[in-house]
């Protein structure tokens, strides 16, 4: 999914939901600014408060893991957060239909489409 979110220039953004989470790992997410700079490798975790984005992380020389990129601003990575976890939540909510939708259709047998039904004054 590709929208734009929030106040941030350009900001769009993908979520990519795992079929079955691994531990505490929900999705992954990449987002694209103002179309000149894209950041992969954002992941949506499961936390003791609900979902949180983790921004791309690489471990240091003494083996503690740094963001290596991340928002400057408090405003920044609020709008970011918000972008990414919104869109994680329509795509939960996008799948969730598609199951429903698939359930309904399995269930349901195949019938032919019915004709269109003819408006007013047209001959039938």
């Amino acid at each position: 999914m590709e929208k734009n979110y929030g106040e941030l220039p350009g900001l769009d953004v993908r979520v990519y939901p795992l079929k079955e989470p691994q531990g505490n790992l929900l999705a992954m997410a990449s987002v694209t600014i103002a179309e000149s700079f894209a950041v992969r490798g954002l992941r949506v975790l499961e936390g003791k408060k609900g979902p949180f984005v983790s921004m791309p992380q690489a471990k240091s020389a003494k083996g503690e893991w740094r963001d290596i990129c991340f928002p400057v601003t408090k405003e920044a990575r609020e709008e970011l957060n918000h972008a990414v976890l919104n869109c994680y939540r329509e795509r939960l909510e996008e799948t969730r239909a598609e199951m429903e939708m698939g359930k309904h259709e399995a269930r349901s047998p195949v019938s032919p489409p019915l004709p269109p039904t003819p408006q007013r004054g047209e001959a039938r």
